[in-house]
C-alpha cells in the first residue's frame, strides 16, 4: 500500500510538473518578437559601461525603425532615459531626435515635430552642427507633409548651408533631395531633377545604398510626371533592388506602388493592382499611414477604372480619413479630386462640382499647381457637361494658362506617383489597416490560444494517467 501511495506521488509530481513547465515558458516569452536574440541585444544584455549601452540602444532603434517601428521607439525611449540620467546631453539629443523619427514613421507627425524641437533646443545648446542640421531636415519633412512648402525650403536651406560649411557631403545630398522634393510639389520640375541628380552623385559615389534607392525613386516620379513610363519603371526597379537587397521595406514599398503606378497608365490593370497589393501589405506592417493613404487611392482607381464605383469609393474614404488624419493637404486635395472624378463618371455633376471645388480651394492654399490645372480641367469639363458652357470656357482657359507655366503635361487622373525624402532615415472586402494596437491585440490573441492548447494537452494528459491508474486498480482487484 506504501509503494502504491509513493507511485502515485511521483507521478502527481510528474503531472504537476508537465502543468506547470508550459506556464514557465509563456513567462519567458519576449514582449515584442519570438526572434532570435541579435548579436546587438546581446551586445547591451551584457553592457556594463552607461555610455556604451545607451550607444547600443540608439543602433537598435536604428536598425528596427524601418521593420518594428514599437520596438524602435522602446529602444530610443530607454536611450533617452539613461542619457538623462547619465547627464549626457549630445546623446540625449540624438534619442530624441530618433524617438521623433519614430513617430515620423507610424504617421503622428506632432509628436514627430514637438520631438524635434526638443532635440533641436539641445543640439544649439551643446553646439551640435552635425544634428542641426539633421534636425532641419527632419522638421522640413513635417512642413512638407502639412504642405507648407516655403516652410520647408526655409529650414532645408538652413541644413544645406551647415553642411556645406562643415564639408559634409551626405548631409548635402540629403538637402538636395529635400530640395528637390519641394519644388516638384510645387511644379517646378527642372529644378527638381537638377538637385536629385546631384545628390545621386554623391550617395553612388559614397556606395549609401538607402540613400541611392531613395534618389531612384524620386527621378523615376519625375520622369513618370512627363509620361516617360519606361524611364521610370527602369529607376523604380535600381531602386527595388537595391531596397530588396538591403532588407528596406519602406522603400521596397514606395518602389512597388510607383511601378504599380506605372503600368497603370499602361493599362496593365491586373499588375498594377498586384504591385499596390504588394505595397500595401508592406505598408500597414510598417503603420506607414502617408504610405497606405496613397496606395488605397491607387486601388481605389483601378476600382473606378473598372466601373466598380462602390469598392473604389471605400478605397477613396479610407485614404481620405488617413491624409486628414496626417494633415496632409496635398493627399486630401488630391482624394477629394479623385472622389469628384468618380462621382463625374456617374453623372452626378453636381456632386461632383463640390468636391472638386473643395480640392481646388485646398490646392491654391498650398500653391500646388499640378493639383490647380487638374481641378481647373475636371470643373470645364463638368460644366460642359451641365451646358453651361461659359464656365466650362472660363474654367478651360484657366487650366491651358496655368498648364503653360508648368514643365509637363499632366494627365487628367492624376495617380498617386510618390517622392521620398533623403532623411526619411527617413505610404468590396477592404482589408483593416494595421496598428500598433491591432499588432497587440493580435499577440495577446496569440498567447491566449497558446494557453488553452496547453490546458487541453494537460487535461487529457491527465485523463490518460487517471485511466491507467482506474486500469491498474482494476487488474489488481482481479488478481487478488
Amino acid at each position: 500500500m506504501n509503494n502504491k501511495n509513493k507511485i502515485l506521488s511521483i507521478s502527481s509530481k510528474k503531472l504537476l510538473f508537465i502543468i506547470v513547465l508550459p506556464f514557465l515558458f509563456l513567462l519567458k516569452l519576449p514582449s515584442y518578437s519570438q526572434n532570435t536574440i541579435s548579436p546587438l541585444e546581446y551586445k547591451l544584455a551584457i553592457a556594463e559601461n552607461l555610455d556604451n549601452k545607451i550607444e547600443i540602444l540608439l543602433k537598435l532603434s536604428e536598425e528596427t525603425r524601418n521593420t518594428d517601428p514599437k520596438k524602435a521607439l522602446y529602444y530610443a525611449e530607454e536611450a533617452l532615459r539613461y542619457a538623462e540620467n547619465n547627464g549626457n546631453e549630445k546623446q540625449q539629443t540624438r534619442a530624441l531626435k530618433d524617438i521623433g523619427i519614430v513617430y515620423y514613421f507610424i504617421g503622428n507627425l506632432d509628436n514627430a515635430e514637438t520631438y524635434y524641437n526638443k532635440a533641436l533646443l539641445l543640439a544649439y545648446k551643446i553646439n551640435d552642427s552635425t544634428n542641426i542640421s539633421a534636425l532641419y531636415n527632419n522638421l522640413g519633412i513635417i512642413y512638407q507633409i502639412k504642405s507648407e512648402y516655403y516652410k520647408a525650403l526655409d529650414v532645408y536651406n538652413q541644413s544645406l548651408s551647415i553642411d556645406k560649411e562643415q564639408n559634409n557631403l551626405e548631409g548635402v545630398a540629403s538637402s538636395f533631395v529635400n530640395i528637390g522634393v519641394v519644388y516638384d510639389y510645387l511644379g517646378k520640375y527642372e529644378y527638381s531633377l537638377k538637385y536629385y541628380r546631384e545628390a545621386l552623385a554623391i550617395y553612388t559615389k559614397k556606395d549609401l545604398q538607402n540613400e541611392t534607392s531613395e534618389c531612384y525613386i524620386n527621378i523615376g516620379a519625375i520622369y513618370g510626371n512627363q509620361g516617360f513610363v519606361k524611364e521610370a519603371i527602369a529607376n523604380y526597379e535600381k531602386a527595388l533592388t537595391l531596397a530588396s537587397s538591403i532588407n528596406n521595406d519602406y522603400l521596397k514599398a514606395k518602389s512597388l506602388n510607383n511601378i504599380g503606378t506605372e503600368l497603370y497608365k499602361i493599362s496593365d490593370f491586373k499588375n498594377a493592382l498586384s504591385y499596390y497589393q504588394q505595397a500595401l501589405l508592406l505598408r500597414e506592417q510598417l503603420y506607414d499611414k502617408e504610405g497606405i493613404a496613397s496606395t488605397l487611392s491607387n486601388i481605389a482607381i483601378i476600382y473606378t477604372d473598372k466601373k466598380d464605383y462602390n469598392n473604389a469609393n471605400a478605397y477613396f474614404f479610407q485614404s481620405l480619413k488617413l491624409s486628414e488624419e496626417l494633415e496632409d493637404q496635398r493627399a486630401i486635395a488630391k482624394t477629394i479630386n479623385y472622389i469628384g472624378q468618380n462621382l463625374a463618371l456617374q453623372h452626378n455633376y453636381t456632386a461632383a462640382l463640390q468636391y472638386f471645388n473643395q480640392s481646388l480651394t485646398i490646392a491654391k492654399s498650398i500653391q500646388a499647381k499640378e493639383q490647380i490645372a487638374t481641378n481647373y480641367q475636371n470643373l470645364s469639363d463638368t460644366y460642359s457637361h451641365l451646358k453651361d458652357y461659359e464656365k466650362a470656357y472660363q474654367y478651360l482657359n484657366l487650366y491651358n494658362n496655368l498648364k503653360d507655366s508648368l514643365t509637363i503635361t499632366s494627365p487628367l487622373i492624376a495617380i498617386n506617383q510618390e517622392n521620398t525624402t533623403a532623411d526619411s532615415i527617413l505610404y468590396s472586402n477592404l482589408k483593416p489597416i494595421q496598428t500598433p494596437q491591432n499588432i497587440n491585440n493580435q499577440l495577446t490573441n496569440k498567447t491566449y490560444i497558446t494557453i488553452i492548447t496547453l490546458l487541453t494537452l494537460c487535461c487529457l494528459f491527465l485523463s490518460y494517467l487517471l485511466f491507467l491508474k482506474k486500469k491498474r486498480t482494476t487488474a489488481n482487484n482481479s488478481g487478488s
